[in-house]
């Protein structure tokens, strides 16, 4: 078992926006290359993953204290 220790999401804007300075050599830009995120996950190991489309789940907590109201 490995555990995580941080996860962070980046925004990679579409040309002529710039991106973050280190996401800058990591990937090819072109004028063809859509709005991106770049999920890095690190700990032990480290993953990361470039996509165009990111869907977030909100599970529902157990906890009183966090029920929204």
């Amino acid at each position: 078992m490995s555990f995580i220790d941080g996860i962070s999401l980046v925004h990679l804007p579409e040309l002529p926006l710039p991106w973050p300075a280190e996401a800058v050599g990591r990937l090819d830009r072109s004028e063809d290359l859509p709005e991106l995120v770049w999920l890095r996950i690190t700990g032990p190991l480290e993953v990361d993953a470039v996509a165009s489309i990111v869907t977030v789940y909100v599970a529902q907590s157990d906890d009183a204290a966090s029920v929204l109201r």
